[in-house]
């Protein structure tokens, strides 16, 4: 009797009716909610908390640049570069910048190469 495993397979690379289409379906489910997800699912967070600390490490000097503290402390305001003179752009600069106060809360880290080797 073939496997689930081996159903799927024969089943791609031939039509299949509805019979063998709920047959390969408990193994359609592992592969791609359990397995294949789960194994991607690391390096997909490893690759999105990258682009996070590149984001915040591109805008750090303009926010440095930028930042001012401002009496009564705690107060603070931001110089607008001078291209910016649009009131909505100076909104959307404002909450950039306030995005770039503080770190990304995950530190960097890196999925071990095992994960990064199949499918």
């Amino acid at each position: 009797m073939a496997t689930h495993k081996e159903e799927f397979n024969r089943a791609l690379l031939s039509a299949i009716d509805e019979g063998k289409g709920y047959l390969v379906l408990p193994e359609f489910h592992e592969w791609f909610h359990d397995n294949v997800f789960g194994y991607h699912a690391r390096t997909i967070a490893e690759f999105l908390n990258n682009i996070r600390w590149s984001i915040f490490e591109y805008l750090k000097p303009e926010y440095e640049r930028s930042f001012e503290r401002i009496d009564p402390n705690p107060m603070y305001r931001y110089r607008f570069p001078p291209e910016i003179t649009h009131p909505v752009a100076k909104e959307m600069y404002w909450d950039l910048m306030n995005m770039v106060r503080s770190a990304p809360y995950f530190p960097r880290f890196s999925v071990n190469d095992i994960f990064k080797s199949q499918y």
